[in-house]
């Protein structure tokens, strides 16, 4: 990003040096780890730091406040500084979608004895749009890592559509897709349907799971500590191991790219960038951040998405975002200096 620079060598003692001037942190937090990066307020990255999971609806307030701290202390940690108070922060959260988990997360700071001035919680699709979007802070963000949103800012207005979590939506998701490649297996045990000769996807999933069987393999994915992190971490082992099997790489990929670019097309549609009626808009094509773990990790299914909202008669301009913490850093910068007219540069 433009306006985020790296540090060099010998950061850690600088550091040390001008630990009183302004100090910004942006944060990335989600069902399976949590990054922080601590930047000085022109935007130079001081340190970098990772934790474990901190969606509040999946493992509970304790377990996502505790992770967000380990984050930040080892983000301050790798810059070579004590933990210190904030200037300005960003947290971009999964599940932090709606009015009562971001008042939750305001108690944040309080609740872990850290001290910020300039607090912004927001979820984690506007990050990931905050580090993707044109000058102006437009654009569409999609994610689909272990659950799946899409986010999208025109002007004033802004749109979602999705992030109703894993037992409602996450379509396109890695939990999606790994339901999905059980929901076959099941079909084969039953005799519903014919398995190929050798079954692969059977095979694989026994293997990692460790199972000697399929009634096996039901008791270990339904016991209370079989979460939904490790059954997303199922579509992976499939996609990697089983995907030589005959037309199981699209069967499981193509319902995914279909919901997701759903999703994008359906917030494209509430920010007036794309209307069925009359395709496109004379509009410069609004970039499309993305990101995500399984997104960016499995490219057929990002060239799938890709083509699906291309048939659909909509452009957008790709960009992949690989640290979405950046996109708080520049929202949490933008604070600091609120009497600017446009959020600093990406």
């Amino acid at each position: 990003m433009r306006g985020i620079e790296e540090a060099g060598r010998g950061v850690g003692a600088e550091g040390r040096e001008t630990a009183s001037s302004p100090l910004v942190l942006g944060l990335d937090g989600g069902g399976t780890g949590t990054k922080a990066i601590l930047c000085d307020a022109a935007g130079r990255v001081l340190g970098r730091g990772l934790a474990g999971p901190s969606n509040l609806k999946a493992v509970g307030r304790s377990t996502a406040f505790e992770s967000a701290l380990n984050a930040t202390r080892n983000a301050f940690r790798n810059a070579g500084l004590e933990l210190a108070p904030l200037a300005a922060a960003c947290l971009g959260l999964a599940g932090a979608g709606r009015p009562e988990d971001r008042f939750e997360w305001r108690d944040w700071p309080r609740s872990v004895g850290l001290t910020i001035e300039r607090l912004r919680v927001v979820h984690d699709g506007e990050i990931v749009l905050a580090a993707g979007a044109d000058d102006a802070g437009d654009g569409l963000a999609l994610i689909a890592g272990t659950g799946s949103i899409a986010f999208g800012r025109r002007g004033e207005t802004h749109a979602r559509c999705g992030g109703w979590g894993y037992r409602i939506g996450d379509e396109g998701s890695a939990y999606h897709v790994a339901r999905h490649a059980l929901t076959i297996l099941s079909r084969r045990a039953d005799g519903r349907e014919t398995p190929p000769r050798p079954d692969r996807l059977t095979a694989v999933l026994l293997d990692h799971l460790r199972c000697d069987s399929v009634d096996t393999l039901v008791h270990v994915v339904h016991a209370p500590e079989f979460d939904r992190t490790q059954t997303a971490d199922l579509a992976r082992v499939v996609l990697e191991q089983a995907c030589d099997e005959p037309g199981l790489l699209d069967r499981l990929l193509d319902p995914a790219a279909e919901a997701l670019a759903e999703l994008v097309l359906t917030t494209a549609r509430k920010l007036h960038w794309w209307k069925e009626t009359d395709s496109i808009h004379r509009v410069l094509p609004p970039p499309l951040a993305i990101a995500g773990s399984f997104l960016i990790e499995v490219e057929p299914l990002r060239l799938k998405v890709l083509r699906r909202i291309e048939q659909a008669g909509f452009q957008v301009e790709p960009r992949v975002i690989q640290e979405p913490a950046l996109g708080a850093v520049r929202l949490a910068r933008w604070d600091l200096h609120a009497d600017m007219t446009t959020p600093p540069q990406p």
